[in-house]
């Protein structure tokens, strides 16, 4: 009985085996960089885990880093060795097969900006409130016919080279009371919003566009994202709640909906965490750099009824009145959508 249970388990596990198509490896080859000294090192750290199984003393511990150590030098030794002995190109993929080619695909965007893109992206939006500059678009509709040429070529340079101008990255912070019956004196009941420079915000909005629709294009964010993206707006999202509650309520079901928030989403954005993700996506090396210039040596000063602070500098976060932020955040947050495929 045993033995048939026995050899039932074994063939058991070697089906799963086959069908993962995984199977044991079986080489008589150990790695190249072990030494007789890491042997020794590895017999003393045993020779001290049998005396002290729970492995909490002190000498289970100096065995354990003299292991590590002598391990690490013995793999420093050999790579340098192995480097020295390189003589052309083709030595180093004979000596190391395995290194992966990057298989990414970069994100083709179009490099040139026409006069008609920047001044639909400056002028063809709300009057909003101006930023310290105290540049308004009425201003800039009103000049627009002798500084067009020149706003159209500084758009298409910081495009170019991916820069954002230092003074479109100082911003007046203007605190919003939230809609309701909310305690005043707490920081939860004002929200923080950038006043930013007209001129910046065309920079931004033109950049804005590029990413929403290359984003949708090549399938960089998941298909269900709305928001911030051409053709995919809270609009959209309503209608499609509405249509599975009323499914559900024709099959005479109950509908749920679990929401869910990120507190202070803009502000928990990284620099060098965005440009990582904007890399690892494909995104052409001009734009990543533009975002990282975006968000690097940022200011910002503090706006309330008649008493306005001094600026202080940003370490982090996007700025809240950006036309860009909404998009670069959907980007910094792309692998959340991604965890359950």
């Amino acid at each position: 009985m045993n033995g048939s249970l026995q050899a039932t388990v074994v063939n058991l596990l070697g089906c799963a085996a086959r069908a993962a198509d995984q199977p044991v490896r079986k080489t008589t080859q150990g790695v190249l960089w072990w030494a007789e000294e890491c042997t020794k090192a590895a017999a003393n750290y045993r020779a001290w885990r049998r005396v002290y199984p729970l492995g909490f003393d002190r000498e289970v511990q100096l065995a354990k880093g003299e292991f590590y150590n002598v391990v690490r030098r013995a793999k420093r030794y050999n790579w340098r060795d192995l480097i020295d002995s390189f003589t052309d190109s083709e030595s180093v993929f004979r000596a190391d097969p395995w290194i992966p080619a990057d298989t990414r695909k970069t994100i083709e965007l179009i490099d040139q900006i026409s006069l008609e893109q920047t001044r639909d992206t400056t002028l063809c939006t709300a009057n909003t409130s101006p930023g310290s500059d105290n540049i308004t678009v009425r201003m800039l509709r009103a000049v627009w016919h002798a500084i067009g040429s020149l706003v159209h070529k500084l758009y298409q340079g910081c495009f170019t080279i991916g820069h954002h101008p230092k003074p479109f990255r100082e911003a007046e912070v203007v605190m919003l009371a939230k809609p309701g019956r909310r305690d005043i004196s707490s920081t939860r009941a004002w929200r923080p919003n950038s006043l930013l420079s007209c001129l910046g915000k065309g920079l931004e909005q033109l950049i804005a566009r590029r990413l929403a629709w290359a984003s949708v294009h090549f399938g960089v964010l998941h298909p269900q994202q709305i928001g911030a993206l051409p053709k995919r707006s809270a609009v959209n999202l309503v209608a499609c709640l509405v249509h599975d509650i009323e499914e559900a309520f024709a099959r005479k079901q109950v509908a749920k909906l679990v929401t869910l928030d990120i507190q202070g989403a803009f502000d928990t954005v990284l620099r060098n965490r965005l440009i990582l993700r904007l890399r690892e996506q494909g995104w052409p090396p001009n734009l990543a750099r533009w975002a990282g210039s975006f968000m690097q040596d940022k200011s910002a000063r503090i706006c309330y009824q008649d008493i306005v602070t001094d600026s202080s500098p940003q370490q982090c976060g996007l700025p809240e009145g950006s036309p860009v932020s909404p998009t670069l955040f959907l980007l910094y947050t792309e692998p959340i959508c991604r965890l359950g495929n």
